[in-house]
């Protein structure tokens, strides 16, 4: 069963949003929000090669797209986080205008089952970035029942690519500059490494086909975005050593975050989009590399 106010979304029951037709080449006006992100440049890239306009101003856009996320370990970081989400879907509510969030796995707090699905229960958190995205969710939900807003929530579970900051990023520099790589938690932890232009895949379908209201449920979604595969911080080392051509020298040190290890069950997004995250880990650490000069 799926959470309450969440449902299974397929194609037959996942039309485009009522603010524009269905028409194939049909252009969507869309605010991204956080656009000069690793994530924002490259969705604002991928938009305009399908032919949809990215604007500036919220009040004209056929969908918002928003990209920040609560901090970590800051109580009125993530207040104000929350108040500037709970605005944003304020403004959606006054034309019912499609809402896109990067959520994140940090929702899936201090739990052990894995893998993540989206139906199971996200409320044992330890840390303000998983409470931060997880309040966000429910406000998105509940405004989504009152004002009927189409949302869409994507929990990004390890993203890496060019320009993004995080664990291969960091990997990457202690290979080039010789600096130890501070391992969190240690080498032997999981995560699920997801490739940008995967997720970038995931908003555009998200952007394209907004949920809809079935029977008492609100037009409101949630979709894990990972690779379906966790791997081990130490393949990461690996793979970079070998594309570098360089040794790095790891220090592990204690973990701050609540996730031990993640894994994202990405049935809900192949059965919403008929897509699932397909760059081979190896492929994406050497366009990772590649992209970050010599």
């Amino acid at each position: 069963m799926s959470t309450p106010g969440t449902r299974r979304i397929g194609r037959r029951d996942n039309p485009i949003a009522p603010r524009w037709d269905r028409g194939k080449g049909r252009r969507v006006k869309v605010r991204i929000f956080d656009e000069a992100s690793a994530l924002g440049a490259a969705l604002c890239e991928r938009l305009g090669a399908e032919g949809h306009e990215v604007c500036l101003d919220g009040d004209d856009a056929e969908v918002l797209v928003e990209l920040r996320q609560p901090p970590g370990n800051d109580v009125a970081g993530a207040g104000a986080a929350i108040a500037r989400f709970a605005h944003l879907l304020d403004r959606a509510a006054a034309k019912r205008t499609p809402v896109v969030f990067a959520s994140s796995a940090d929702v899936y707090g201090a739990t052990d089952k894995l893998p993540f699905g989206v139906e199971q229960p996200v409320d044992r958190h330890r840390g303000t970035r998983g409470a931060g995205l997880r309040a966000q969710e429910l406000l998105a939900q509940a405004w989504s029942h009152q004002r009927g807003v189409p949302v869409t929530a994507l929990r990004l579970f390890e993203v890496y690519g060019p320009e993004v900051e995080g664990f291969v990023a960091d990997a990457i520099h202690a290979a080039r500059s010789g600096a130890p790589l501070k391992v969190p938690g240690g080498l032997a932890q999981r995560r699920d490494f997801v490739f940008l232009d995967d997720v970038v895949e995931a908003f555009l379908r998200a952007i394209e086909r907004p949920p809809e209201p079935l029977g008492e449920l609100p037009a409101y979604a949630v979709h894990n975005v990972g690779s379906g595969s966790p791997t081990p911080r130490s393949r990461i080392v690996e793979l970079v050593e070998a594309k570098t051509a360089r040794r790095i020298r790891c220090e592990e040190v204690p973990s701050a975050q609540e996730l031990v290890h993640s894994w994202a069950d990405v049935r809900e997004l192949q059965q919403a989009y008929g897509f699932r995250p397909r760059t081979p880990l190896s492929e994406g650490i050497a366009r990772t590399v590649e992209s970050s000069g010599p």
